[in-house]
């Protein structure tokens, strides 16, 4: 991998300029991590990427992550039926999701069952999970598999 010579000439050389107020506003390099606090370990390795690195940081970054909390028994099921499906995780959870919501959509779950009062504040409901079904998966059988 190369990596860019940060010399002390190329240190002072802006490499950030905000235009927003029309105030030309120019930020070094080596001011970078006293005025960002941390951030400019992270800005200094963008700065050092190739461009195959930078084209795979742009894929990346364009994508639509979604962070969840799921228990433990979840995620082993979800894992062992990716395994069995042959399919990414990813792909997997979501299109578990779009089943439920073809079932929320055709009025088959009703979330005031599930509903309770939160004991935090940001959100007017919690929902109580339902539990897990315990699923047999070297028994059971799916739409691909014949027999």
């Amino acid at each position: 991998m190369a990596r860019r010579n940060l010399n002390s000439e190329n240190r002072r050389r802006p490499i950030v300029t905000n235009y927003s107020e029309g105030e030309d506003i120019a930020v070094t390099q080596q001011q970078i991590p006293d005025n960002i606090g941390g951030m400019g370990e992270k800005l200094s390795k963008a700065l050092q990427q190739t461009p195959g690195q930078k084209k795979k940081a742009k894929r990346d970054k364009a994508r639509k992550r979604v962070y969840f909390d799921a228990p433990e028994d979840l995620l082993e099921l979800l894992e062992k039926l990716k395994d069995r499906e042959g399919v990414s995780k990813s792909r997997l959870v979501s299109f578990l999701i779009i089943l439920g919501l073809q079932k929320f959509s055709e009025g088959n779950v009703q979330f005031e069952d599930y509903k309770s009062y939160p004991n935090y504040p940001g959100v007017s409901y919690t929902l109580n999970m339902p539990d897990i079904p315990i699923v047999d998966l070297s028994s059971a059988k799916f739409k691909n598999e014949d027999g």
